[in-house]
């Protein structure tokens, strides 16, 4: 009686969730996320965990997808795109057709979002497929709509308005006026890019008609934001300010995400109406509210409009300083795309390579299961009068196929999990590398591009000024000062670039040395430590001890040598020896099989934390400083190569120290792979 009544609650307890009560739920969590996308987070997170046994499997992925357009909207895009990732691989389990229309839609505006239009397109055509097994058709129209807003930024015009035609269309024949409205703006922005400026006004106009007209208050401002854009088409430019205004008012209690478009706006038409103070004020918030949003776009456009300002006033030692900003925020926003793009495709690869391996799973049950069944058979094909036996080999078989299923089983899930560790690692090395790599190289490519991009565009300037007559010998002087400033950025930049170029070029050891010569390691220590230390130039006094006994090798002395300044660089720029005591020591301990090179300082030390990753190509606790964390990296490769091996070795006492083993003879045919 007492089992029954714990089945019975246990059946009530992870019972599914009737779809009425998730939907409160779900109310809930857009409530809160209105005022705070990071509290919605929070919120799915406890629900996810308050209801893990009531949620159905389809309930689960759907809230997943809230908190991925949450998390992209917070600026933890990478993190969404994990959340996409772990919604796509729980779609596999589900038997609903449509799970997948959201996953399409919302990778596709998160590309949309940075710019990667075609990468957009692509999975908008993946989310209308999917919209064809939903029972409301409002799903595929609307991303239609979503299709033509990209080709518009395309410029595929025709196309974009086929689309926005048929979004009307739908909604006049459901009555849905949000929906024409919406159209209604859509088509607007089409026509104004095209250059048709009076339909896109009657156009706009209607849509704010129809939102009047039917208390649609919290759409408002996007009609009020694009009669902005016409107005600015036309130069009124008082009437742009007041519809920017009215739509920055709409959206004070919305998030503040949607106020960096209409106040880019105001700012601008402030700039044209010579309202200098009002349009600084509105600078003040917005630079800061779009990098605290690590909005780089409407940053870059910020600094933009900042450094028109200085100039308009006057203030010419303050243009090139928010011309700078303006580049960075360029940098970064060419970053930004760069790190979506290849954790995109790296998810994408992840979810392909496990798609393979459960096929080919899948084709090896098949074959078993067609070889035991032939086993089968040919068992029971045996004469009447050997059925003793027979039941005898057929038990043993069933022993033995048993033993070795579970032993394939163990086997299959090893080398599952090796392959997938390799894979793991490869991938995590590949994209460490890349994207360290990128972040170096992005930032004085993109400065040297926006900064020859300024310069040409002051050039043409001052040209013009100049045919026109109209230019003054300050505005000469001023200019060609600027174009000087931008000149020297993209050389410095050039510079650089190419300074980081040679430098991942250590990567990868090279020597000249065609033979490994006969040499003694400590005669080598002695005399090219003091030569390598007096290079090095420290400011810091630096004492070197070499001790232990001489010792034989033939192996590659200028391989040994870049391992030498390697860690002998690492200890004077990072181990913050004491100054006036630092301290440098190499021990040699003899081996039967080689040496040991013990490789001291008396600096601060390195933690266990960071230990874990000091051979990683592209890493430095001082990453953008000027270092680009190769060198002990350089040292980890060459090693290899030299078929040795070094370590770090943890310590009580304060210092770090390396242990390096070279081999007492490396041969010709081992060292192939060094020349």
């Amino acid at each position: 009686m007492v089992l029954l009544l714990l089945l019975l609650f246990f059946s009530a307890s992870v019972s599914a969730m009737p779809e009425d009560e998730f939907g409160r739920l779900r109310n809930d969590i857009f409530s809160v996320s209105n005022q705070s996308y990071i509290a919605g987070i929070e919120k799915i997170d406890a629900v996810l965990q308050q209801h893990r046994y009531q949620l159905t499997l389809e309930q689960q992925i759907r809230l997943l997808y809230s908190k991925a357009i949450y998390q992209h909207r917070t600026n933890q895009t990478q993190a969404a795109l994990v959340t996409l990732q772990q919604c796509k691989l729980l779609s596999e389990e589900s038997a609903d057709q449509s799970i997948l229309y959201s996953y399409h839609n919302i990778l596709a505006g998160i590309f949309a979002d940075f710019g990667l239009y075609e990468q957009a397109l692509q999975h908008y055509a993946q989310a209308v497929e999917k919209a064809s097994f939903l029972s409301n058709p409002l799903y595929a129209r609307q991303t239609e709509n979503n299709i033509a807003l990209i080709l518009t930024e395309l410029s595929q015009y025709d196309e974009a308005r086929h689309y926005l035609e048929r979004f009307y269309q739908f909604g006049v024949e459901t009555d849905n006026v949000s929906v024409q409205a919406v159209a209604l703006n859509n088509q607007a922005e089409l026509t104004l890019k095209q250059g048709n400026i009076s339909l896109a006004n009657e156009l706009h106009q209607r849509a704010l008609a129809l939102r009047q007209q039917h208390n649609l208050t919290h759409e408002l401002s996007f009609s009020f934001l694009g009669l902005a854009k016409v107005a600015r088409a036309t130069a009124n430019w008082l009437q742009c300010a007041d519809y920017a205004r009215q739509s920055l008012l709409l959206r004070q209690d919305r998030n503040r995400l949607d106020l960096l478009e209409p106040g880019l706006l105001l700012v601008e038409a402030q700039l044209a109406l010579q309202q200098w103070s009002d349009a600084q004020v509105q600078l003040d918030k917005l630079i800061p509210l779009a990098d605290e949003l690590r909005q780089f776009d409407a940053l870059q456009q910020s600094w933009q409009l900042q450094a028109n300002l200085f100039e308009n006033t006057g203030q010419y030692s303050k243009v090139s300083e928010a011309w700078r900003s303006s580049l960075a925020a360029y940098a970064q926003l060419t970053e930004q795309r760069f790190a979506i793009t290849v954790a995109q495709n790296s998810t994408e690869l992840g979810l392909l390579l496990r798609n393979k391996e459960i096929s080919a799973l899948q084709q090896q049950h098949i074959i078993q299961q067609v070889k035991n069944k032939s086993l089968q058979q040919q068992l029971w094909g045996g004469s009447a009068a050997a059925l003793i036996i027979i039941l005898l080999i057929l038990w043993f078989s069933w022993i033995l196929r048993r033993k070795n299923h579970l032993l394939a089983a163990n086997l299959a899930t090893l080398k599952q999990t090796q392959t997938q560790l390799v894979e793991a690692e490869k991938q995590a090395s590949l994209s460490s590398l890349v994207v360290g790599m990128a972040h170096q190289l992005n930032t004085p490519l993109g400065n040297c591009l926006t900064a020859i991009s300024s310069s040409l565009e002051l050039q043409g300037n001052l040209q013009a000024k100049l045919d026109n007559k109209s230019l003054s010998a300050k505005e000469l002087s001023a200019g060609l000062q600027q174009d000087q400033q931008l000149l020297q950025l993209a050389q410095n930049n050039i510079n650089k670039a190419a300074s980081l170029v040679d430098r991942y070029k250590q990567i990868v050891a090279q020597t000249q040395e065609s033979q490994p010569q006969q040499f003694d390691i400590k005669t080598l220590l002695q005399q090219q430590l003091p030569v390598l230390l007096l290079g090095l130039q420290p400011d810091n006094p630096v004492q070197l001890e070499i001790s232990g006994d001489h010792y034989a090798l033939l192996s590659y002395p200028s391989l040994i040598n870049q391992v030498l300044s390697a860690l002998l660089e690492n200890a004077l720029l990072h181990g913050d020896m004491p100054a006036g005591s630092a301290r440098v020591s190499v021990h040699i301990v003899a081996q039967t099989t080689g040496v040991r090179l013990l490789f001291s300082d008396n600096g601060k030390g390195i933690s266990e934390d960071v230990a874990k990753r000091i051979f990683d190509p592209m890493f430095s606790t001082r990453l953008g400083q000027g270092h680009l964390g190769l060198g002990l990296n350089m040292v980890f490769n060459i090693m290899q190569k030299l078929h040795g091996s070094v370590q770090w070795q943890p310590q009580d006492a304060a210092g770090c120290t390396f242990v390096l083993f070279l081999p007492q003879h490396i041969r010709q045919a081992d060292s192939g792979s060094i020349n």
